[in-house]
C-alpha cells in the first residue's frame, strides 16, 4: 500500500515533503523516510541545491525519530554545508543547532556547544531572528556549558529564563527554574 501511493505521487517537491511531515506526525516512520528520500532525489534531479538541504533535513528529522542520530547528524551537516555556502544565514544557524541538538542527545556536548555558539551569534547579529528562536538556541548553549562544568551556563540559563518569560512559555521557564536550582543545590555553588 504504502509503496503504490509513493510511486502514484507526482515528484512535486513540496508535496512530498508535505506528505513526509503527514507521516511522521502519524508515526508512519518507513513511509516518512521513503518520502524525504524521494524529495532529495527529485531536488537532486532539478539541481536545486536549497530544495537539497530542506529535502536532507526532513529526511534527518525522519531517521532522528528513529533514533539514528549519526544519520541524522550526517544528513543536517550536509543542508548546513548548503545553507552556510548559498545562505540564508537564519536557515544555517537553525540546522546547526539541530545538529547540536542531535549532539547533545548523543551525550557529545563537547561537539554541540560551538555549534550552539556559532548559531547564538547569528541569531543575535540578525534583526529578524524571532525571540523564540533565540530563546531555544540560548537553552542548548546553556545546557551544553552547564553539562561541561563552564560557568557562563548560569548566566545563559538566566536569560533563557527571562526570554521564555517574555514569550509566555511556561516550560521554558519552568525547565530553566529547575536547571537553576539543580546548579544552586550543586557542591561549590
Amino acid at each position: 500500500m504504502q509503496r503504490a501511493i509513493l510511486s502514484a505521487m507526482p515528484e512535486d517537491f513540496n508535496t512530498l515533503l508535505d506528505r513526509a511531515a503527514q507521516a511522521r506526525r502519524e508515526h508512519r516512520h518507513d513511509l516518512a523516510e521513503r518520502l524525504a528520500g524521494e524529495a532529495v532525489r527529485v531536488s537532486e534531479r532539478r539541481g536545486s541545491r536549497m530544495d537539497l538541504a530542506r529535502a536532507m533535513t526532513a529526511l534527518g528529522q525522519t531517521v532522528r525519530d528513529q533514533g539514528r542520530f549519526e544519520q541524522a547528524v550526517q544528513l543536517y551537516e550536509q543542508a548546513a554545508d548548503i545553507y552556510r555556502a548559498d545562505g540564508p544565514p537564519l536557515r544555517y544557524a537553525h540546522t546547526i543547532r539541530h545538529v547540536a541538538d542531535f549532539r547533545v542527545d548523543m551525550d557529545q556536548a563537547e561537539f554541540a556547544e560551538p555549534l550552539y555558539d556559532e548559531a547564538v551569534a547569528i541569531y543575535r547579529g540578525c534583526d529578524e531572528t524571532s525571540k523564540l528562536e533565540l530563546a531555544n538556541a540560548l537553552r542548548g548553549t546553556a545546557m551544553a556549558k552547564v553539562r561541561l562544568g563552564k560557568d557562563e551556563g548560569r548566566a545563559l540559563l538566566e536569560e533563557v529564563r527571562a526570554l521564555y518569560a517574555q514569550l509566555g512559555v511556561q516550560a521554558g521557564v519552568a525547565e530553566s527554574e529547575r536547571a537553576l536550582a539543580k546548579l544552586a543545590a550543586a557542591p561549590g555553588s
